[in-house]
């Protein structure tokens, strides 16, 4: 029964883990080895027969976590910064500004390293996963009203340290 439950849950919930987890780590292979070890941790907590009370959220919030470890182990932050920062760029630019902004979004991506985890969490699922704020809250575990704050808060702190690097 376990068996077909997960074929199931992975059917419903892999691909957007893989694109998720893909945009932390830039890199096919070490995605799917983090979605998959997210998969073995809930297996676990099956066969550990612990209650997950929202198992999309929590496998979310576990592929975000092993994705971390990942990024801390190999400390390759620093080589996503320049693709995080045209990701930006390419939703926002204007054909006039592009440079402009270019610079503008790679000083922002480096100052988004010095948030804490959660609020990176939040904004990286914002903008570069485009998800809802139901959906974020969902994932994270907190209220909407709660990510709604954290967002704003989060992206004022990073418009204020980019002036000040601008000024």
């Amino acid at each position: 029964m376990v068996s077909t439950d997960i074929k199931e849950l992975i059917d419903l919930h892999q691909g957007e883990l893989l694109h998720y987890a893909y945009g932390l780590v830039k890199n096919q292979d070490t995605a799917q080895d983090v979605v998959q070890d997210a998969y073995i941790k809930y297996l676990k907590q099956v066969k550990e027969k612990k209650d997950i009370a929202n198992v999309r959220a929590w496998l979310y919030r576990v592929t975000h976590n092993n994705a971390m470890d990942h990024l801390r182990k190999f400390k390759r932050v620093s080589e996503l910064e320049p693709e995080f920062a045209e990701r930006i760029e390419d939703k926002q630019a204007a054909p006039d500004k592009s440079l402009e902004i270019k610079d503008a979004s790679e000083a922002a991506v480096k100052l988004l390293g010095t948030l804490p985890e959660r609020e990176q969490q939040i904004i990286t699922l914002k903008v570069m996963e485009d998800k809802s704020y139901k959906e974020i809250a969902e994932i994270m575990g907190i209220t909407s009203t709660n990510v709604g704050f954290i967002l704003h808060s989060a992206l004022k702190k990073l418009r204020t340290d980019l002036k000040s690097l601008t000024n």
